[in-house]
């Protein structure tokens, strides 16, 4: 080729070249500090990477479907099966579901994915529960009758159903199999998931409607049936979108996964199913979070680390085939600019479909203080359309293989992962590391360090801690009326349990009699006919878990955002001014001509704007007189010092003594370091300093805290 020949006379550069060259440029500046970043997953990235950092890696030899499966499950990767685009509605009826969803699946949607509130997930009806608790974060599901509401007009035979059944999937999928016997749905055509995932609903509530045994005996029950009749469904999940979400770093949420997997491994052994008969049942849930490339390698290493684990189980080399499914990550999303948030999404959706996710929910750039609408489950919706059709994502197998990069960072991740896995094991495993607080304890570790760098400004969070839009107004969240729904949801249980003729409540009894005996065959079977006679979700879950003890609470996994932070910074100036009539204002009384610390003035104004202070910047005052009249006839509660740091020599004690002398009380700042003048300045009245060494967060809470007291 001509390129070869043209190349061929050139000297390929070494990386210890293009390092001596980097020095160079950095003129004495550290090398490792400069140009090495280090993560939270206690990894270092290098600036750059070349042939010599994948030498060796066994698996870059393999192809796409083969096992370790690393690239991807497939060998036709999405050339043949397209990910399933599974849209999450979290509407609290029946017809309100229904509305969406048939509007969502002819416009893109591919998977109907089934959200229960927790009511519903926790095997109980309607009028079992406080008003808050039906419809809130979810669908309330109780009967036949909901799910005849809830798939009206849908083709259910060509679209794969998620249910997440959650602790009581075997009593959903109960009321589902009720639902197909009614209609003559043929279900062996349908395919997809009903989710049940123990140890997850576990960590994050910190509690169970009933033990673990019971749901692991259940979810075997579902297994044994489904496998039994053949049907494509998946019955068991273990999701690491909790751990995500609370703080964990990519290395624990990969070992925390593993280890699940293995404890539901051995349970399910211990209910009579092999892991040939379990791997394949179960599907992994992953949150993909904004560091793209972090994401993108952690569902490759996941199915790396899978495969080995059911390698080392003695399964066969279909049941080492990983089935994740992606769900962009709340941790990172935002009330402020919450616009953002459809970037956001895109990047993560990029990164797991990269990943070669297997389905996929994008959440609406609204969903972390309302219900989301038509418009914002579209964008979302399309996020995911585009990166199919427009991208065409889909026409290239595992484009992001052998990358050194990517194949590097893919490797580091599976091994420290594999070391934490190691060691949850060596210490009695997932369960024991949960109830000891154990798994707690290290997420919260990680999660305290990315407080901290959000609240300094070293984790940078777009609109928020950095760059704000000083002209928004927080939103005014769209929230479901709880009681209206609960009444309604009440009042629909109530005329179903009525209707029933005294011999259909006799039929009711004698078939949940029989439902004793958690080994039968027939139980799924007669709980359906159950159903079809008129018995509710939380009849049938009340007869399967009869006499059973509750699981022991643990400390909960509470949802972390960083953006809380400054969210609660501006809703604290907000309610300020709607009280008082006024905003917590800050003067910023830049001295001299801007041109010469333009960059400074600047910076200085972001900084306060981020908390939600208002920060009049507009003017410079070319005296220290006309700064103080500002002052003077301002109602700033503080103000903020701005000028060169050869100025502030000359006239910083004479501005802040003139402003402490003036009526009224004020806080004086100043912004940049104050070095060696910083007792002197105090002195003469100035309360504090702001420059890059000084914690945002901790200093904007600390400031409104003192605007607010000022009277």
């Amino acid at each position: 080729m001509v390129t070869d020949r043209l190349l061929g006379g050139f000297k390929a550069s070494t990386p210890d070249e293009w390092r001596s060259a980097a020095e160079a440029l950095l003129k004495g500046a550290s090398f490792e500090k400069k140009l090495l970043t280090q993560t939270y997953e206690g990894i270092t990235l290098q600036p750059i990477y070349s042939r010599q950092d994948i030498s060796g890696f066994k698996h870059l030899e393999q192809l796409p479907g083969q096992a370790d499966f690393m690239r991807c499950s497939s060998a036709s990767g999405y050339r043949s099966k397209v990910w399933e685009i599974s849209q999450e509605l979290p509407y609290g009826t029946p017809q309100l579901v229904n509305e969406a969803l048939r509007n969502d699946l002819a416009n893109g949607q591919t998977e109907i994915q089934i959200l229960p509130d927790l009511i519903t997930q926790f095997g109980n009806d309607p009028d079992y529960a406080q008003p808050a608790e039906v419809g809130m974060c979810g669908v309330s599901l109780s009967n036949i009758q909901d799910f005849d509401t809830l798939f009206k007009g849908i083709d259910v035979e060509n679209h794969s159903v998620y249910l997440r059944g959650g602790p009581s999937c075997l009593a959903l999928a109960i009321v589902f199999f009720a639902w197909t016997q009614k209609y003559a749905v043929n279900v062996k055509k349908l395919h997809g998931c009903f989710e049940s995932d123990p140890f997850g609903i576990w960590a994050s509530l910190g509690r169970l409607p009933i033990n673990l045994d019971t749901l692991f005996e259940e979810i075997a029950i579902l297994t044994k049936y489904v496998s039994a009749k053949k049907l494509h469904f998946q019955t068991i999940t273990v999701s690491a979108s909790a751990y995500h979400d609370a703080g964990a770093n990519a290395v624990q949420e990969l070992a925390y996964s593993m280890a699940t997997g293995v404890e539901y491994l051995r349970r399910f052994e211990s209910n009579g199913l092999s892991v040939d008969d379990t791997a394949p049942r179960m599907q992994f849930v992953y949150g993909i979070g904004t560091n793209f490339f972090m994401e993108l390698a952690k569902l490759r290493a996941a199915r790396l680390l899978w495969s080995k684990v059911i390698q080392a189980s003695g399964g066969k080399s279909e049941a080492q085939k990983m089935w994740i499914h992606a769900r962009t990550a709340t941790r990172d999303k935002t009330v402020v600019d919450a616009y953002n948030n459809v970037l956001r999404g895109t990047t993560e959706a990029f990164a797991a479909i990269l990943g070669q996710c297997n389905s996929m929910h994008v959440s609406p750039f609204d969903e972390v203080y309302q219900v989301p609408d038509d418009f914002s489950r579209r964008m979302a919706r399309n996020t995911q359309l585009i990166l199919k059709h427009e991208c065409l994502l889909t026409d290239v197998i595992d484009p992001a293989g052998g990358s050194w990069f990517i194949e590097n960072l893919t490797k580091d991740l599976a091994e420290k992962a594999w070391e934490l896995f190691q060691k949850i094991e060596a210490d009695g495993g997932m369960e024991k590391g949960l109830r000891t607080g154990t798994i707690q304890k290290q997420i919260t570790a990680i999660r305290d360090q990315r407080i901290k760098n959000a609240g300094n400004r070293k984790d940078i969070v777009v609109g928020v801690n950095n760059y704000p839009n000083p002209r928004e107004v927080l939103p005014t969240p769209r929230i479901p009326d709880a009681m209206e729904i609960f009444k309604r949801r009440q009042a629909e249980i109530s005329t179903y349990r009525q209707s029933a003729e005294p011999s259909e409540d006799s039929q009711i009894l004698a078939l949940l009699s029989k439902l004793s005996g958690k080994e039968s065959e027939k139980l799924v079977s007669t709980a359906a006919e159950a159903v079809l006679a008129g018995a509710s979700l939380g009849e049938v879950s009340r007869v399967l878990r009869a006499n059973q003890a509750m699981e022991e609470p643990i400390e909960k996994l509470p949802l972390f955002r960083p953006s809380a932070l400054y969210e609660g910074l501006r809703k604290k100036c907000e309610d300020y001014a709607k009280k008082h009539g006024q905003d917590l204002t800050v003067l910023q009384l830049n001295v001299g001509a801007s041109r010469e610390y333009r960059l400074r003035a600047d910076w200085t104004s972001s900084f306060l704007q981020v908390g939600g202070v208002k920060v009049l910047a507009d003017k410079d005052f070319g005296t220290v007189a006309e700064a103080v009249e500002a002052a003077k006839v301002g109602k700033a509660k503080a103000v903020v010092i701005c000028s060169t740091d050869e100025k502030y020599t000359q006239h910083v004690p004479d501005l802040a003594a003139a402003l402490k002398a003036l009526p009224g009380r004020r806080v004086v700042i100043v912004a940049g370091a104050p070095g060696d003048n910083e007792a002197a300045w105090k002195a003469a009245g100035v309360d504090s300093f702001i420059n890059v060494r000084v914690p945002n967060f901790e200093f904007l809470n600390g400031l409104i805290n003192q605007m607010e007291s000022l009277v």
